[in-house]
């Protein structure tokens, strides 16, 4: 489904990473880690086909990235990109990964993440865990072939660390691929790429 060959990424004319290399199976997921500032959120946004300017090749269902306009991933940053003085309904509206979803397919997710979140009510009203869960509802209502996440884990309690869990369970069934980077402890062990691997210092 995607390989990544020889990718490297230069930030100020150094080099974040190097020479990565990998292939990435269907039904199969990836954990990115590495410490702080080593580019993990820059590589899903080359994977995800935001930033270009790298050197390599990045190939999703035997295509290059660059020539594709809307392959189907869906991508999430580490900032949830909703806005605060809109309500929860108004920003999933606007969310392009939102564009073909009945919104009540997401509703449902709510409270299966732990939380009571009205559609009506300013986003800005709620926690960073319950932002971070109108989030990870839109992501677990949606179909994509391929699902790029940078720090879904983060601001998460027990409960909602559990049912992502069981998310990431069901899209791999589904016959999705997921790549994710977390600091977290998920409780499970996935197939890890260590980014700091690829730095040439």
């Amino acid at each position: 489904m995607l390989k990544v060959d020889n990718l490297s990424y230069a930030y100020s004319d150094k080099y974040l990473f190097e020479n990565l290399g990998f292939h990435l199976d269907i039904k199969t997921i990836i954990k990115i880690s590495g410490s702080n500032g080593s580019g993990k959120s820059t590589f899903l946004k080359n994977i995800a086909g935001i930033l270009k300017n790298y050197e390599g090749n990045i190939y999703f269902k035997d295509e290059n990235i660059k020539d594709m306009s809307f392959p189907n991933i869906f991508y999430t940053g580490h900032r949830n990109g909703f806005k605060n003085n809109l309500t929860i309904k108004e920003n999933l509206n606007n969310d392009l990964r939102a564009r073909d979803l009945n919104l009540n397919n997401i509703k449902k997710y709510f409270s299966n993440f732990g939380c009571d979140i009205s559609f009506s009510s300013l986003l800005g009203n709620y926690s960073e865990g319950q932002k971070k869960k109108v989030l990870l509802s839109l992501f677990a209502a949606t179909q994509a072939d391929l699902y790029v996440l940078d720090e879904p884990f983060s601001n998460l309690d027990v409960k909602g660390i559990d049912y992502l869990n069981n998310v990431f369970e069901k899209k791999i069934n589904d016959g999705s691929s997921i790549i994710f980077t977390s600091h977290e402890n998920q409780g499970q062990n996935f197939k890890e790429i260590n980014i700091d691997d690829y730095k040439n210092e």
